[in-house]
């Protein structure tokens, strides 16, 4: 199961000119990663691989702006409304799985594992938007204070994404 969700993890995308992404440089990656993503049996994933399996469906998921908002999935260019549904049924049988009230409990658990396995790619993020986001959802979704145990790790990330025009 961690090959399949390691397959399914958005691949960072080598542009020839210095430019943001668009909905484009995704065309070969959405219909099978969502084919793949609807092979993914939370009931098969092991317990170390529980943080990949986050991550992956963190990848898809809209970033909460408050109760009643999320934040415009229109910009997840890798993603699609079939693939933010499976990511939302997943995250639900999780929490089922290890009998948590909310997404929300569950990242705070699984935070520094899921920022070990994205941190690599934030080396490269314009390379790799996904990630941005499903750290942007992470960090967004976490208490105060389990961020500032984090923030150390996150926040250089966070200034290079600030400074760019991109």
């Amino acid at each position: 199961m961690k090959s399949l969700l390691e397959s399914i993890r958005v691949p960072a995308v080598n542009l020839p000119e210095d430019r943001p992404t668009d909905r484009d440089d995704f065309t070969e990656h959405r219909p099978v990663s969502l084919d793949k993503l609807g092979l993914v049996s939370v009931d098969q994933v092991s317990d170390e691989d529980l943080p990949l399996l986050l991550l992956v469906c963190a990848e898809h998921l809209p970033i909460k702006l408050d109760e009643d908002h999320n934040l415009d999935c229109q910009q997840l260019y890798w993603s699609s409304p079939e693939h933010q549904l499976i990511s939302r049924k997943l995250t639900d049988q999780l929490l089922v799985r290890l009998e948590m009230d909310s997404l929300d409990q569950t990242l705070e658990i699984y935070v520094k594992e899921m920022f070990e396995l994205v941190q690599p790619q934030l080396e490269h993020w314009s390379k790799n938007p996904a990630a941005r986001h499903a750290t942007c959802l992470l960090f967004s979704s976490i208490t105060g204070e389990v961020a500032g145990e984090h923030l150390g790790k996150v926040f250089p990330y966070m200034l290079r994404w600030l400074d760019s025009w991109m």
